[in-house]
This record gives structure tokens, sequence and C-alpha cells, in this order.
């Protein structure tokens, strides 16, 4: 192993760890981070001794593509070293229940935090706060992973969820991706992707209504 970059620690499946995954994955933090604070600010176009710093900043939001890259990265790593101990199923349920409970707890919270908010107010005589009721099929979509196929779930309930349903994709993809690479070869199913994503890349923006753009856009592909 190449010190730095293989660990002689190994993880609980018994995979060599990787160091250099914790600061590849500091910076798509800090570009994601430093994104939303020039998008916050305004999105404003600085020029720095002739160097364009906001058309910079405008692109750090591919920090979050680094994030994606990482998770698949991850996934196949235990595979790599130990292919007979992958099946589905129980891959699926350790998924579940690593995200889930905690996912749902913040929805839950989310969803009670208002009504809790207007009791308190009610006690102190002030005006209630006005909150949208929760729809049905919001509630389902989140519930399911499947609010980012939609544009008015996406950022439903709360902005931030739709990195979850992304990730979602990402989960149901893997096992048919090993698929092809235990048939094909790595190689081949690469290639085969990569020709997948560039097409949709270039042709969501036209097949897709204005509307649906950003489920375009935020897709796993």
């Amino acid at each position: 192993p190449v010190s730095g970059i293989v660990s002689t620690s190994r993880t609980a499946s018994g995979t060599p760890k990787l160091p250099a995954l914790d600061g590849l994955r500091a910076i798509a933090m800090l570009m994601v981070f430093i994104f939303h604070a020039w998008e916050y600010a305004g999105k404003h176009s600085w020029v720095v001794s002739g160097l364009p710093v906001g058309d910079v900043l405008s692109h750090f939001n591919l920090g979050v593509d680094l994030f994606i890259i990482l998770s698949g990265f991850c996934l196949y790593w235990p595979v790599l070293h130990h292919p007979e101990r992958f099946k589905p199923k129980q891959w699926f349920i350790r998924r579940f229940w690593r995200i889930a409970p905690a996912y749902y707890v913040s929805i839950l919270f989310i969803v009670l935090a208002p009504v809790l908010a207007n009791v308190l107010m009610k006690q102190l005589n002030m005006p209630a706060i006005a909150d949208p009721p929760l729809s049905f099929l919001q509630l389902v979509s989140h519930l399911t992973f499947t609010h980012s196929f939609h544009p008015t779930t996406l950022f439903g309930i709360q902005g931030v969820y739709w990195s979850l349903g992304v990730e979602a994709q990402l989960y149901v993809l893997f096992p048919l991706a090993l698929k092809l690479v235990n048939r094909f070869g790595i190689f081949v199913t690469v290639a085969v992707m990569t020709f997948i994503s560039v097409c949709w890349h270039l042709s969501w923006p036209t097949l897709l209504p204005k509307q649906w753009h950003m489920v375009g856009e935020f897709s796993v592909l």
C-alpha cells in the first residue's frame, strides 16, 4: 500500500481505510459552503486583479458532484475487496437503517415545530405563525425518497432534502452497475454509463419543460 493513500488500519468490513478520502470530503464540503455563501451574498461577479473570482465561485456547486462521486467510490471499495459478500437485499437494508431513522426524525421535527411554536405563541398571547399545511404528496414522496422526481416536491418540506433523493437514486442504480460490471467488465460499464450520463445532460434541457429543469439537473445521472 502507498503511504498516506491506503492505511494499514481497516474498516469494520475488513477493507483498508483511505485517509485521503477525508481530505476530499473536506474539499467538497468547503466548495459547497463557499458556493452557498457566494449565492446568498448576491451572486456578485467579483473581479480581483483581473481574475473573475465570482465566475469561479459560481462553479463551486460542483462540490456536490464530488460528494456523489465519493459516495459511489466508497460503496464500491468494500465490494472490490470482498465481492462475494455483496447481497443486494442485505445491502439495501443496511443503507435504509443507516439513513432513514435520522431522516424521518428530522421530518417529524420540521412538521411538528410550527405546531409547537403556535402553541407557545398562543400561551404568550401573540399571533400564530402562518404555516402552509403539509400535503399528502409531499409526505409520501419524502418518506419514499422519491421527492426528487417532481418539481413540486423536489424542495418540499425542507430544501436540503433534495440530496437524499439523489443519493437514493445512486443506491438503486448501484446493484445494477455491479451486475453490468460482473457481466461486461468495469471498462465497458464505465463507458456505457458515461455515454448515458453525457446524453442525459445534453438532452434534458430541451426534452423537459422549463418547470422540470431542476428535476433534470438534480439527477444522479
